[in-house]
């Protein structure tokens, strides 16, 4: 069927929505609204109904309803004020009220079928806010003279969609949509036509006797630019090994790149204009400015983000994140209330996503600064588990590891990291780790060096002085731990660096008893 209203037309085969003849890009989910509405007309739809159709019943808020309406108002040129074409009836639902001119289609297009919902793959209840940007993965292409891989060019593709589906920062098509597209065989531009995806990841296999090759391209569907190219070599006797690593890697990379463009397409916007998703990346991009975060202006695009859509959790867990920051560079005075006001945060985030990897990676970073040690690697271990290939996680269960003694586990997670999105992890956190590392492993000659180093670092973090002071007094380094001391004193409050001491969380068998003793030595609380 084909719905012409206004200056719009849907087309309910292909899952387009057109307005004055350009293509409109929204989610299918906000389509899926539309075309029951339309179904519908011109009776009231429930809000209970709309839950039974789009979200198949699944507990869903009404700030989540309103949010998927306002959208779909936009996508057709409605506002919430006029209710030209959708009308709200105060606390029963929606009626569609446009005039509507319907034509049947003399064949229906049976190639594709559109989702009436884009849900994620690993079956996790999906976030009640808004959708983020959509990326179809295609089945890959093989050239496998032989036919000994068939399987794998299908199986590779699935379980890199269903760790892209654990981030919780990408909206995956659902694989019996996006395997209906052979990989190259079609214009990213199609893509995004038929399933409303704005980003395709296309891939072909190339096998020979003793390799096989595996090339990547990631392209925005809107444009057609490529914007990740990659190209993996395995030896063919060690593609079930190395199949886990690959799948990890791929996932991080997208969702770094997708990021990054994201961000880079949200700075071309007027400050007044952006969306929620949009507001959200441009605080997420002030959050990682080196050498310092940039927190208030983060604050500003992050709380906007939350006021756009209070129901999505990603806003609020980049807010406790900045919160925690805030707390790390706090320099003087009490910082409990900000310490009380960062938990706030992070619980409201877990509370409205359990399955979040950053929610549950800055509730374990807000469980540090009460020195609560097993709630951080609790959650750390929980961020990672819900996204295998979330970065920032990796970086911190690597200190996890370290602290515990698992010297070979946590440097092979750094190394992991490097290979995933090393962007988004602050130069200063892997130099603690390698720190944490060599005081384990003995190697104090290297340990003095680098804690030398970071002591003299203006960008200094208070959670990194623990470990540098502590370094320093092991090597009986009584000049530079002295020097060290005092420059704590000239950056930190009395008051400050009293409560750090005490809040201190070590997993190192005696480590915290050594460090409240040095730093009582040198006067430090």
């Amino acid at each position: 069927m084909k719905y012409r209203f206004a200056d719009c037309e849907f087309d309910s085969e292909s899952f387009a929505l057109h307005r004055d003849g350009v293509f409109v890009q929204t989610t299918p989910q906000v389509l899926s609204i539309l075309l029951f509405l339309l179904v519908s007309r011109p009776r009231l739809v429930t809000k209970d109904e709309l839950v039974d159709e789009v979200w198949d019943g699944r507990a869903v808020s009404d700030a989540a309803i309103t949010v998927r309406v306002r959208a779909l108002r936009q996508a057709i040129g409605d506002t919430g004020a006029e209710q030209r074409l959708i009308k709200t009836i105060r606390g029963r639902g929606f009626r569609f009220v446009g005039e509507v001119e319907v034509e049947q289609q003399p064949e229906p297009q049976a190639v594709i079928e559109a989702p009436a919902e884009v849900e994620a793959a690993s079956g996790l209840e999906p976030s009640t806010a808004i959708q983020p940007p959509s990326i179809a993965v295609q089945p890959f292409g093989l050239n496998d003279a032989d036919g000994v891989y068939p399987v794998f060019a299908t199986a590779l593709p699935d379980e890199i969609l269903t760790a892209l589906s654990k981030l919780r920062s990408l909206t995956v098509i659902a694989r019996g949509s996006s395997f209906q597209h052979p990989s190259f065989s079609v214009r990213p531009r199609t893509v995004r036509e038929k399933l409303g995806a704005d980003y395709s990841l296309a891939g072909q296999i190339d096998v020979d006797a003793n390799s096989l090759r595996l090339l990547l391209e990631l392209a925005e569907t809107a444009s057609e630019e490529t914007i990740w190219r990659e190209t993996y070599n395995v030896d063919v006797s060690e593609i079930h090994e190395v199949r886990a690593d690959v799948v990890t890697n791929v996932a991080g990379q997208i969702e770094a790149r997708i990021s990054n463009n994201e961000l880079m397409k949200a700075r071309l916007q007027a400050p007044d204009h952006l969306s929620s998703w949009q507001s959200l990346h441009m605080g997420w991009g002030r959050l990682h400015a080196l050498p310092l975060p940039r927190m208030d202006e983060a604050d500003d695009f992050l709380t906007g983000a939350m006021q756009l859509d209070p129901g999505y959790a990603r806003p609020h867990a980049a807010l406790a994140l900045s919160q925690y920051f805030r707390i790390l560079w706090s320099a003087t005075g009490d910082a409990s209330e900000m310490i009380e006001q960062c938990l706030a945060t992070a619980h409201q985030a877990i509370a409205l996503d359990p399955y979040d990897p950053l929610s549950n990676l800055v509730l374990a970073r807000a469980l540090s600064n009460i020195g609560d040690s097993d709630g951080f690697e609790v959650y750390v271990q929980k961020s990672v588990e819900a996204a295998p290939s979330f970065a920032l996680g990796l970086a911190d269960l690597a200190r996890v590891q370290a602290m515990k003694g698992r010297i070979d586990e946590s440097r092979k997670t750094l190394a992991r990291v490097a290979t995933l999105d090393p962007m988004a992890i602050h130069p200063e956190s892997v130099e603690l780790t390698n720190l944490i590392i060599e005081i384990q492993t003995g190697q104090m000659s290297a340990a003095l060096v680098r804690a030398q180093q970071l002591s003299r670092r203006d960008t200094l973090m208070i959670n990194s002085c623990a470990s540098i002071l502590l370094t320093l007094h092991m090597a009986s380094d009584a000049d530079s731990a002295n020097a060290f001391a005092d420059r704590l004193k000239r950056r930190f409050s009395p008051a400050r660096l009293k409560q750090f001491f005490s809040s201190v969380h070590q997993s190192m068998p005696g480590v915290k008893e050594l460090i409240e003793s040095a730093a009582k030595q040198h006067g430090l609380m």
